[in-house]
C-alpha cells in the first residue's frame, strides 16, 4: 500500500485508506515542554520496515530504510517540534502547515512504540468517540472527501483521549545502538 510519512521522533507509515487527526496546537495543553530528548532516548533506531531514526538530545533525523537519503530532520529549538512528558509517555507535536501532528511515544524495553490517532474512512465509531470527548471539525478537500479531522482538546480532554485508547501503535522502533 502507498505509504506516507507523518514523522516522529519521526515518521510513521499510514495506510492510504486512513484519515489523520490533526490538532490546532501542541499537546497536551498546560504541560511544560521539554528542551531536550531524555538521555535514554538518544540513539539509533530501526522500525520493522527498515526505516531509520537517529535521536539526539536536540532532535532527530529520519530516513527511509532502502535509501541513503535523510527524509526529515527536526530540531526541538526550531519551534516546529514540541516534546512533552505526560502520564508516563512522551507526546511529540510536529507543526505541519499551521496544524500539529501529535504522536504518542510509549517507551518499550527494546526501544519505543510510536502511536497516533488515525481513523479509517469507514471507522465512524472512532470519530464518534472523539466527538464525545472534544469538538471535531471535519475538513474536506475540493472533491468533498474527508482530508483530516481537526481537534483542539484541553488537557482534560487529551487525558480522556489517552484513556479511551484512541492512540494506537503505528510503528515500533527498536534500538540498534
Amino acid at each position: 500500500m502507498k505509504r506516507i510519512f507523518l514523522s516522529l521522533t519521526v515518521g510513521i507509515a499510514f495506510l492510504a485508506a486512513c484519515t489523520p487527526v490533526k490538532f490546532d496546537r501542541p499537546q497536551p495543553e498546560g504541560v511544560e515542554k521539554l528542551m531536550a530528548f531524555p538521555d535514554d532516548f538518544e540513539g539509533f533506531y530501526v522500525d520493522e520496515g527498515g526505516d531509520t531514526l537517529q535521536v539526539t538530545s536536540g532532535g532527530f533525523e529520519y530516513g527511509f530504510g532502502s535509501s541513503d537519503s535523510t527524509c526529515m530532520i527536526r530540531s526541538l529549538s526550531s519551534g516546529n517540534m514540541v516534546l512533552k512528558k505526560f502520564k508516563g509517555n512522551y507526546v511529540l507535536s510536529l507543526n505541519e502547515d499551521e496544524l500539529w501532528d501529535v504522536l504518542l511515544i510509549r517507551p518499550a524495553t527494546d526501544g519505543f512504540d510510536l502511536c497516533t490517532i488515525d481513523v479509517s474512512n469507514k471507522d465512524s465509531i472512532k470519530v464518534e468517540q472523539l466527538r464525545e470527548i472534544t469538538k471535531v471539525k471535519t475538513v474536506r478537500n475540493s472533491d468533498d472527501e474527508v482530508e483530516y479531522y481537526l481537534i483542539s482538546p484541553d488537557k482534560s480532554a487529551f487525558r480522556k483521549i489517552l484513556k479511551a485508547g484512541l492512540f494506537v501503535e503505528g510503528e515500533h522502533f527498536q534500538r540498534v545502538r
